[in-house]
């Protein structure tokens, strides 16, 4: 059994998601590299050869395993900057 951790994918469901406008404002909000689109035969290639390995964890950009370890601060976080962001809109 094991997890993957991934961003975004370059496929059709992501490209017509882009079409909505709050799909689009929510990832340009983003940091820079988890905003980013990584190309999707890539994205299989790095999950097949985890569940190849058998491994229990896959984090196919590897920018992802760095914030893996930040996990436990991420939720209040993501709450503070979804609070400014609401301010920022009313």
């Amino acid at each position: 059994m094991g997890v993957a951790y991934l961003s975004w994918a370059d496929t059709e469901m992501i490209r017509a998601g882009d079409t909505s406008t709050a799909l689009r404002t929510l990832r340009s909000a983003l940091p820079w590299l988890a905003s980013q689109a990584y190309p999707a035969p890539e994205v299989a290639e790095r999950l097949v050869r985890g569940v190849e390995c058998r491994s229990a964890a896959v984090c196919v950009q590897q920018w992802v395993r760095g914030v893996r370890f930040a996990r436990p601060w991420l939720p209040p976080l993501v709450a503070l900057r979804s609070c400014w962001m609401m301010r920022r809109l009313e």
